[in-house]
């Protein structure tokens, strides 16, 4: 189910973050782009994770971490479908070269942005004297860190 994003706001304004897994697509050992879900993990053990919308606009963020739906026994038409396509996979932020907040860094405040007919497309986590941005950009996610520069709205 999804969050709210004052539903989001409650779980996770001034929770430390403890650590960060992005899911990459993968083919023949390479990570083909920098875009995918971000699952993020905060000191209370919850775990939230952000997805681009079906609609390739919203944003949407849930409780618990990804799951693979190729994880265990595969059949034989899914190997061939892995092996010629590749597959999603979930990594540490450190395996990716993008980067992130790290871990130990406290929210201090987060910012939703929305469009004009209220879907959430984005989250700023004030981490300091940085924000870390998640966007959902063409039907994908995006992170960006930028100074802090209180853009977005405030839901609270």
């Amino acid at each position: 189910m999804h969050l709210s994003t004052s539903d989001a706001y409650n779980l996770i304004k001034q929770k430390k973050i403890t650590n960060i897994f992005l899911i990459r697509y993968v083919h023949e050992g390479n990570i083909t782009d920098d875009e995918g879900p971000i699952e993020i993990h905060f000191e209370c053990g919850l775990a939230l994770l952000f997805e681009c919308g079906s609609d390739g606009e919203e944003m949407t963020m849930k409780k618990g971490e990804w799951v693979d739906p190729f994880s265990g026994e595969q059949s034989e038409e899914n190997i061939e479908f892995i092996r010629e396509n590749g597959k999603w996979e979930k990594m540490a932020q450190e395996q990716t070269g993008t980067q992130t907040p790290i871990p130990e860094k406290r929210v201090n405040e987060l910012y939703f942005y929305e469009t004009k007919t209220g879907k959430t497309t984005g989250v700023s986590l004030d981490i300091g004297n940085k924000k870390f941005c998640i966007k959902a950009e063409f039907d994908e996610l995006k992170i960006y860190n930028e100074t802090n520069k209180g853009e977005g709205q405030v839901h609270g």
